[in-house]
């Protein structure tokens, strides 16, 4: 059983990788265009860039780290949205406070965004791979 949990956590943070790539990138792609990188209006921009993570995030774990095929896409994908919109609220908070009233260690502000970013990744991939593992994609024989 412990192999098996290290086997889907190892896949879960390649796919985290991954999906921290995307939103990366999106994020500082946003944050270049429209010349944002705290305030009010970075909440806009992590939100877009994370429902992009998100997306791909959903269909990676489900066919590839949990490999979970016998359950109805509706329920399944409801539960996915909620665990992840709690994630994303909290991938959020971090990235907003943290850009908006923290930045005082006096690096640049698109490199502390992406500091903020990264550490917010860290802990929402936590509570996303607790939530997914026991709750969205759980099987019948699942456990910790």
């Amino acid at each position: 059983m412990a192999r098996k949990i290290v086997k889907e956590l190892a896949k879960f943070s390649t796919v985290g990788i991954i999906n921290t790539i995307i939103d990366l990138a999106i994020l500082n792609i946003l944050s270049f265009a429209f010349n944002i990188s705290s305030g009010y209006e970075i909440i806009a921009l992590n939100v877009i860039a994370l429902t992009c993570a998100i997306i791909n995030s959903y269909f990676m774990n489900k066919k590839w780290t949990f490999k979970k095929r016998d359950s109805t896409f509706y329920k399944e994908f409801t539960l996915f949205l909620l665990i992840s919109t709690i994630s994303g609220i909290i991938n959020t908070a971090i990235v907003f406070y943290g850009t908006t009233f923290f930045n005082t260690f006096g690096v640049g502000e698109i490199v502390w965004l992406n500091l903020m970013k990264i550490s917010a990744s860290i802990v929402s991939a936590l509570f996303n791979f607790l939530g997914y593992k026991l709750i969205v994609f759980r099987k019948s024989n699942d456990t910790l």
